[in-house]
C-alpha cells in the first residue's frame, strides 16, 4: 500500500534571508506540475522563524504552470504546532521571516483516489 503521506521540508538559505533583510515579500511563487492523473493538489506551508505555520492548497494540473500565491491569502495552519501568541485576529504572515517551505500530499488530500499513483514535479519555490 502507498504512504499515507509524502512530505518534504526545505530551509530558507541564510543567503536569501540577508537578501531579504529590509524588504517584505508580499508573494510565494511555485512552479509546479501534477506528474499522475490522480494528483490535482498539494498542501504548500511557509514557517516563520518563531515557528508560525501558514498554507495553502495549491491546485495542480498537468501542464507546468506558475502559480503566484499572495501572502496575505495563506492560511494561518492552527493544526501544526504554533507559537501561543501568533494566529490571532489581524495577525499575518511575514515573508522576510520565513525559514522553512513545506510541501505535502497526502491520503487525506484525495480520499477517492487514495489507492492510486500520485506524484507532482516542483521546479521552483520562491518569494517575490
Amino acid at each position: 500500500e502507498a504512504p499515507g503521506c509524502a512530505v518534504a521540508r526545505m530551509s530558507v538559505p541564510n543567503a536569501a534571508q540577508r537578501f531579504f533583510a529590509g524588504k517584505r515579500p508580499q508573494t510565494v511563487v511555485v512552479t509546479a506540475r501534477a506528474v499522475a492523473t490522480a494528483t490535482d493538489r498539494f498542501e504548500l506551508a511557509l514557517v516563520e522563524a518563531d515557528g508560525a505555520p501558514w498554507g495553502t492548497t495549491v491546485k495542480l494540473t498537468p501542464e507546468w504552470q506558475e502559480i503566484r500565491i499572495p501572502l496575505a491569502d495563506l492560511a494561518f495552519f492552527s493544526h501544526w504546532s504554533h507559537p501561543d501568541n501568533r494566529g490571532g485576529e489581524g495577525d499575518r504572515p511575514d515573508g522576510a521571516k520565513i525559514r522553512s517551505v513545506n510541501l505535502c500530499f497526502g491520503a487525506w488530500q484525495y480520499p477517492e483516489t487514495r489507492s492510486e499513483r500520485h506524484g507532482f514535479d516542483i521546479q521552483s519555490v520562491a518569494l517575490e
